[in-house]
Formats: C-alpha cells, structure tokens, sequence
C-alpha cells in the first residue's frame, strides 16, 4: 500500500469532497447529534485534511479542538488549512495524552480504515473524560448509491472516448493501489455493536446524506465553477502522480494518458463555459452515518 494522501486520495481530493458529505446545511444537526457545547475539548482521530474539525469549529467556534493522522501528507495540509486547530502525527492505536483528557473523541471514515478497530477505540476511551462521547461519521459505501454519468449534448462527441479512459485509468488505480488496501477496518455496520460489545452506552445512529452535482440551481455558480475546477485539477495531478511509476505501464500506455489528460481538460473547459445549465445532471448521492457512544 503506498502513501494515502501522495495517491489515493490526495489532500485536495479529500477537501473539495468533504464539502459535499458535510454540507453547510447538515452543520447544525451534526453539532446537535454528537451533543457538543460551549468550551469543549474535541480530539479528532484519522482527520486528514482537518475538515471535519474546521467545520465543527465553524459551528461552535468556541471548541478546543486537536487533531491527528499518521499520514505526513495530511497534516502538512490540514496545518495550512486550519486555524485555531493544533494538528500533530500519531498513531490512533498510541494516543500521546493523559487519561480523561478530552469531552469527545471524534472522526469521519475513520474505523473502515484502522486494522486494529478494537485497540484504537481503547485508547480513544483512555483518553475520554468519564461520561465523555465518542462520534464515528462513516460512508455506508465507498461507492455513491448513485452515481449519474450525465446527459450531455450530442456535440460531445469527446465523450464516448473520455469515458472509455477513465475506466482505464481507473482500472489502472486499482491495479497499482487496490482500495481494500485503505478499507482494512471494519464496515459501517458493525459499529454500533463494536461500540457497545467494548463498553460503550447510549449507542444512538443519525443519518446524513449527500449528493452534489454541478448542474444543481441551488448551488451558486461560484461553487460550481470551484468544484469543476477543483476536481479537473484533483485527477490530473493523481494521474500524474502514477505516471512516475514504472508498473503504470502494464496498464496504461503513455499514449492513453496523455489523450485522457487532453480529454480530462476538454470536459473541464465544456464544463466551465455552460456552468448554468440546468439539464446535464451528473451527479453523485451517497449515505453515511453518525454513530455515537458515551464512556
């Protein structure tokens, strides 16, 4: 397994997609579910970029909030990123802090990622203040229940050929880096009995939902044009990334990429100058869940 933010999701990558799970509109209900207050200490465990913490912040400003990935690749990100937040490397399975240090231990997609589940929440409880709560965001599906390829024009003619690359590239991906290398965890649906079968009470569930597409009238052309432009540069800097490796070549000729890469830029371009139409409609909808526990 190589270094997750170098390629399997890159720092950007793992931004402009998080603004989509964790919509302005769900702040309120999220803060409300996971029972935060006032002056809190939040410890986050796995944040990557640090989104999740900046958002909570943003919702309660007054949060004492300290974050860590083991990832260097995220953290250098999320310390550009972040303000206010004290983020630091570790490894969840060695928290390095004082029993009952915290009110809360929170994370988003976290406990699909960790290979021993069962020794991270024990430190996670270690460091929990009594009656403290730990919060676990998780898809319920790496893959989008739903997931649109769009209607686009009859003179698109790139189309047929781009979409045919990208399954190419994507195979490619998971070749050289499988996904079930960073889903070594448990799925979501074990969750909520892991936490009570390790002590914790008052297991509740919440559902969150997203979906985001580009054509969507409730969305300000100023974010549509950041998601086109944010995604466009997200893949092409992860092909890039993959070219450098010398097994890329039994799965993708230097010729593929290279035309993919022109085709990736025509779709951004096509993209941005109809950035106000309201019938393409490619689009993404997925489900996650909030589960909570306290100590």
């Amino acid at each position: 397994m190589k270094e997750w933010s170098k390629y399997f999701q890159l720092p950007e990558f793992l931004e402009y997609t998080r603004k989509y799970m964790l919509t302005d509109e769900l702040r309120e209900l999220v803060i409300s579910h996971m029972h935060l207050k006032e002056g809190d200490k939040i410890l986050e465990a796995g944040c990557g970029t640090g989104y999740l913490g900046r958002y909570l912040k943003k919702g309660v400003p007054s949060l004492q909030i300290t974050a860590f990935d083991r990832d260097k690749g995220f953290i250098e990100a999320a310390k550009r990123l972040g303000d206010g937040i004290n983020f630091f490397i570790a490894d969840a399975k060695k928290i390095p802090f004082d029993d009952s240090s915290f009110d809360h231990v929170v994370s988003h997609t976290f406990f699909t990622s960790v290979n021993d589940p069962k020794a991270v929440l024990k430190e996670m409880k270690r460091v929990l203040k009594p009656e403290g709560i730990i919060s676990s965001i998780t898809s319920m599906s790496f893959i989008p229940a739903v997931m649109e390829s769009g209607h686009y024009p009859p003179d698109c003619k790139w189309l047929v050929r781009y979409r045919e690359l990208y399954r190419n590239v994507w195979n490619m991906y998971e070749k050289i880096d499988p996904v079930k290398g960073y889903t070594n965890g448990m799925t979501t649906a074990e969750i909520p009995h892991f936490f009570a079968e390790n002590g914790l009470k008052d297991i509740s569930l919440y559902p969150i939902g997203s979906l985001f597409s580009f054509s969507n009238a409730s969305l300000n052309k100023k974010d549509r044009e950041k998601y086109v432009i944010d995604s466009y540069e997200c893949e092409w800097h992860k092909l890039n990334r993959f070219l450098k490796l010398d097994d890329r070549n039994q799965f993708l000729k230097k010729e593929e990429a290279e035309e993919y890469l022109y085709l990736l830029e025509e779709k951004k371009n096509f993209l941005l100058d109809n950035l106000e139409d309201n019938s393409i409609f490619e689009w993404t909808g997925s489900g996650s869940v909030l589960i909570t526990g306290r100590k």
